[in-house]
């Protein structure tokens, strides 16, 4: 009878000891994923999210720089990216010919004009534009791959080590290219109204708002050549754009052709 109570008491003892072993294997790996997970997410966020915010500040500096530049050579050439089928005579765009006009598509010309400036500071990437208000959105389908590291490849086979992400901005130029649609319907009173005048710059000087300059913005003379007028038009909100720290006034450089044919 002691043998069989000896025997019970020396299973409970062994149950006991093996229960606790139990307990602090299961403390020991937990303590020990904690760990582990929570250096993951330190080096995460140091390596790679924040390694990821300071690629996408560095977009958004030179998407500044771009969009300012952007604004001045478009107004350069009347808004237009490339020619268009209104043509150009020297280094002037011509915003029609005769009867037929060429409305701009401001967001394509923009979109076009942007990227062309941007392959000059990285060629890799290529924008979608859009407006809101004197806002500039732009994004890209490409992705960004921030991180190769490896130091958690053992514990983590499976997880992968890179960052992925889409380059994005969203800029405040203090500008609005809404501005060419104002010019363009005043361009199209002009034309309406003067191309059938005998006196081509009488009737101009006549109607012409008072920030649309003949031939040049700062030294106004009037030139025509075949019933085509150059012209300089002021900002209208008087806009400026600010490079390296000196305001540059904006100034939108287009033709008119006032033949009657």
């Amino acid at each position: 009878m002691n043998s069989k109570k000896g025997a019970l008491f020396h299973w409970i003892i062994f149950g006991v000891l093996a229960a606790m072993g139990t307990f602090a294997l299961i403390m020991y790996n937990s303590e020990t994923a904690v760990t582990v997970k929570g250096t993951w997410q330190l080096d995460f966020l140091d390596h790679y999210y924040l390694e990821g915010e300071k690629s996408l500040a560095s977009f958004d500096l030179v998407a500044l720089q771009v969009g300012r530049k952007a604004i001045l050579s478009l107004a350069k050439k009347g808004g237009f990216a490339d020619t268009p089928s209104c043509g150009s005579y020297g280094e002037v765009i011509y915003w029609n010919k005769g009867k037929n006009f060429c409305f701009l598509n401001v967001d394509k010309e923009l979109t076009a004009e942007f990227n062309s400036l941007y392959a000059g500071y990285d060629p890799d990437w290529t924008y979608s534009l859009s407006r809101q208000g004197e806002e500039v959105l732009g994004k890209t389908e490409k992705d960004l791959i921030i991180g190769q590291g490896k130091k958690y490849d053992l514990l983590f086979p499976k997880r992968s080590q890179q960052y992925m992400l889409k380059p994005h901005f969203k800029i405040d130029l203090d500008y609005s290219f809404d501005e060419y649609f104002l010019l363009q319907d005043q361009a199209k009173k002009l034309i309406d109204e003067c191309k059938s005048a005998d006196n081509l710059q009488d009737c101009l000087e006549k109607i012409k708002p008072s920030h649309w300059k003949f031939s040049s913005c700062e030294d106004e003379k009037f030139v025509e050549q075949e019933r085509r007028v150059v012209f300089c038009a002021e900002s209208p909100s008087q806009y400026v754009v600010h490079e390296n720290g000196k305001p540059i006034p904006v100034q939108y450089k287009l033709g008119l052709d006032f033949s009657r044919v």
